[in-house]
């Protein structure tokens, strides 16, 4: 795929300043160009049982194009494509099945377009593992502000409106205080969507289990892929050159403390000196003098 003119300016940059920038920072900004090239990618993530993979498999209308059940059925990520831009919808393990799995599930979510945070009414607000591995994406520089990922709280169909409306409220306050980015939060039921497919049924039913708006949603941003993922990389760019230029600053700055404690050093020896420099001055002077007195 031919690159854009900005996105070789970024590569020169760190090619031409590699000496300044540092091995690290380098090899960051040499490594944004392959998340402009290739299909769309769309990541879940959430705890085991959130209804990641149903989800996924309502956005797809294809029931059982992927593994679902109460227990750990997604033991890796799987790829599917979806929509007019074939992209690739990746189905990643639950957070809090295994370790690895939570590992895995963040790796994955480095390099993906959108983000699809999944979480279950059927838990009320965000538990503190979903949190901690929020932290965990931000500091991997995983976007998760409201252009780039979607908060999708499942089961919709299990929890009254004022209940869910209540928790839909506790978690983008959550996500909020964490993140300091407000959330795109939207509630859907998979299994409504489905049985409604299943049976032929359109309209209502259809639109109020909320797969429509999340496929719309979806659509929209990977037909406007370019401009996703120029904003997305000129953010990591920026990102990473600002870590760049403070690690320089905090060289500098600990250069300079070495030079001023080697000044300190010189002009205390240099003060000492002179101190036994002026001592013998005064001593031979006194000899001398002694030495006169004896002559006389």
């Amino acid at each position: 795929m031919s690159h854009p003119n900005w996105l070789r300016l970024i590569a020169n940059i760190a090619e031409k300043h590699a000496g300044v920038l540092g091995e690290d920072a380098t090899r960051e900004l040499q490594g944004l160009a392959p998340l402009y090239d290739g299909p769309p990618r769309i990541v879940n993530l959430g705890l085991l049982n959130a209804g990641k993979s149903s989800l996924f498999n309502a956005v797809l209308q294809q029931p059982n194009r992927l593994k679902t059940g109460a227990a750990r059925t997604t033991a890796s990520t799987e790829e599917v494509t979806w929509g007019e831009t074939s992209a690739l919808l990746l189905d990643t393990p639950g957070l809090d099945a295994l370790e690895v799995d939570a590992l895995h599930a963040a790796q994955s979510a480095r390099l993906q377009d959108l983000v699809v945070f999944v979480h279950s009414l059927e838990q009320g607000e965000l538990e503190m593992g979903e949190l901690e591995f929020l932290d965990k994406l931000a500091a991997k520089g995983v976007e998760l502000s409201a252009d780039y990922c979607i908060v999708v709280l499942t089961k919709n169909d299990r929890k009254e409106r004022v209940e869910a409306e209540q928790i839909v409220a506790r978690v983008v306050d959550q996500w909020k205080a964490r993140l300091g980015v407000s959330p795109h939060p939207l509630c859907v039921s998979s299994q409504d969507f489905l049985d409604a497919l299943a049976q032929g049924r359109t309209g209502r039913r259809l639109e109020d289990s909320g797969i429509p708006e999340l496929q719309t949603w979806l659509q929209t941003r990977t037909n406007s892929l370019s401009d996703l993922r120029e904003g997305r990389i000129w953010k990591k760019a920026l990102q990473c050159l600002r870590r760049a230029k403070r690690d320089l600053v905090d060289q500098l700055q600990d250069l300079q403390a070495e030079d001023e404690t080697r000044q300190q050093r010189a002009t205390a020896n240099r003060v000492a000196s002179h101190a036994q420099a002026e001592e013998l001055f005064r001593a031979v002077d006194a000899k001398f003098e002694e030495l006169l007195r004896c002559g006389g």
